[in-house]
């Protein structure tokens, strides 16, 4: 399971996925860079995220609803509106994405791992 990170955002899902299922790979870092190439997606646009699993690559809400399956209790139970149309949820999601730093604030400074958690990072 890995998540591209396209911003800063915060260590959410790091800190809630305690079986360490997850890596991340920064969107920004040369390895990023060439995943995103490479699948042919916007290198450029920071504005949403991609998970890959089991080989395909989910973005979005379709993404946001599989990545919650992951985390600990109480995010899972989130998953239950993947059930609902692509089209509508992915809107809601652009919305929450364009407002998210007035709701929950930016850092100026990205995430460094430990040394522990730096095995989830491949770049």
């Amino acid at each position: 399971m890995t998540r591209v990170r396209k911003n800063s955002g915060n260590d959410t899902e790091g800190e809630r996925d305690r079986a360490e299922r997850l890596k991340f790979l920064a969107a920004q870092s040369p390895l990023g860079q060439e995943f995103l190439k490479r699948n042919r997606l916007p290198a450029q646009t920071f504005d949403s995220f991609y998970l890959v699993e089991n080989a395909v690559i989910l973005h979005k809400s379709t993404g946001f609803f599989s990545l919650v399956q992951y985390l600990r209790w109480p995010w899972p139970w989130l998953a239950v509106f993947g059930l609902l149309p692509t089209h509508p949820l992915d809107r809601l999601y652009d919305w929450i994405a364009q407002n998210r730093y007035r709701w929950f604030g930016r850092r100026d400074l990205c995430l460094v791992a430990d040394e522990a958690k730096a095995e989830r990072f491949l770049a």
